[in-house]
């Protein structure tokens, strides 16, 4: 109970910050020579509160400004790693970038191939074989790599079959999921990234999924049997 009390009075101290980007220009305010978000007092322009970005350290909310011309003076987020920034506004930014990933439905006897990541977001929880797009690599690519790694099998994508977004614990992330045969190898996952895998019947995976762009794009698979 003591620990609640505690919880819920930091709660109440905790500063509310805005961060408020548009089209990438983000409006920040200078403290002591250091640039940092706003407080609502400090905001000369009507804007709407969009979010809570869901960051631990402080109440950050995600805004759009209300202006008549585009604010080209505000500095740009890919320049925030070079400038004297607040580290609030650095985890604002990071926060705000959206993160892409490409998964695999992999059917065999209609039943799909699923995985449980051992760490990551949602780590235990059934999920399709898949992971992050690392730079300069295609969709596609990534795909192929991801698998491999996880467990062991050569795939191909055959078609791209469901594109979704999703919040998952104040980080958004866009989905690639493509319809994949595999071309070769055996499965043999790594357990420093899967702690389990099976063919699950599709009415099983789809119940079992706890991402909603993974049950959509299940879900839509169905359909189109």
């Amino acid at each position: 109970m003591e620990e609640n009390n505690h919880k819920g009075e930091r709660e109440m101290c905790m500063k509310t910050f805005y961060y408020i980007e548009k089209d990438g220009q983000i409006f920040l305010v200078e403290r002591d020579g250091i640039l940092c978000l706003p407080e609502k007092e400090e905001i000369p322009f009507e804007f709407k509160q969009l979010k809570d970005m869901g960051i631990k350290e402080a109440k950050i909310i995600y805004c759009e400004p209300k202006l008549d011309n585009h604010p080209h003076h505000w500095p740009h987020k890919d320049t925030i790693p070079t400038m004297n920034a607040d580290p609030l506004v650095r985890l604002a930014v990071n926060r705000s970038l959206v993160r892409h990933a490409s998964d695999a439905i992999i059917v065999k006897d209609g039943k799909v191939l699923m995985v449980k990541a051992s760490r990551g977001i949602l780590p235990g929880t059934w999920d399709l074989p898949g992971g992050f797009i690392n730079y300069g690599e295609s969709p596609e690519e990534s795909l192929i790599r991801e698998v491999k790694e996880e467990i062991g099998l050569k795939v191909q994508p055959q078609k791209l079959f469901w594109m979704g977004t999703e919040n998952i614990n104040g980080f958004y992330f866009m989905v690639f999921i493509y319809l994949c045969e595999i071309v070769e190898g055996e499965i043999k996952p790594d357990p420093t990234e899967i702690s389990d895998v099976d063919w699950l019947p599709l009415d099983k995976a789809i119940k079992s999924a706890e991402k909603q762009f993974v049950k959509k794009s299940l879900e839509h698979y169905k359909k189109s049997l």
